[in-house]
Formats: structure tokens, C-alpha cells, sequence
């Protein structure tokens, strides 16, 4: 599986300026090899939607894209949603929601 050509995950937050805010409980995955292991264990085909709740950084969204026919990443962080649509600008097939999922329709 290829992953998508972006910066390492600790570069994309000291880029935007981003911490892990401890009221919400986030912890980033920033091992690229665990984020391409958990993709290649969805066994997605070209066919496949795939909801992805809480994408962070992208660490993971990144593996999912060249598989996925289409990404709808939910975000409740409004700096990681920035982060996502300006590295993410060019990928039509990925959809950057900003919203809490416990409370989306």
C-alpha cells in the first residue's frame, strides 16, 4: 500500500502549531508504519466508503486515500480540520467534516 507523499506527523504539528489538548483527550498516532498496518487490516477496495471519526493529523487518513474510493473524516478539533483541508486541498475524494460525531445526523 502507498501511502500518500506528506510531511511526518510531529512535522505537520510543529507546522501548524498544534498540541495534543489534554481536555480532549488526544493522542496522535505518529508511527507510519502502524497507521499503513491498521489500513491494510480494513482490506479496502476501490469500492469501499470509509467514515474515519477522529482522523487527527491524517497519520491514518493518509494510508486510507490510494485504497478508499471515497474518505468523510469527522473532526471536532477545529486546527486539526484546518490542518487537514490545506494538506488534504487537492484530494476530491476526501471529505473533512468539522463536528463533534455524537452529534452529527
Amino acid at each position: 500500500m502507498t501511502s500518500m507523499s506528506l510531511p511526518s506527523i510531529p512535522a505537520l504539528l510543529r507546522r501548524y502549531g498544534i498540541r495534543p489538548d489534554k481536555n480532549r483527550g488526544q493522542h496522535f498516532l505518529i508511527n507510519d508504519a502502524v497507521a499503513a498496518r491498521i489500513a491494510e487490516t480494513a482490506h479496502l477496495s476501490s469500492d469501499d466508503l470509509v467514515l474515519e471519526i477522529g482522523p487527527g493529523t491524517g497519520a491514518l487518513t493518509r494510508h486510507l486515500l490510494p485504497v478508499a474510493r471515497h474518505v468523510c473524516a469527522v473532526e471536532i478539533d477545529p486546527y486539526l480540520v484546518e490542518l487537514l483541508r490545506a494538506e488534504y486541498a487537492h484530494t476530491p475524494h476526501l471529505t473533512v467534516v468539522h463536528g463533534d460525531m455524537l452529534k452529527i445526523d
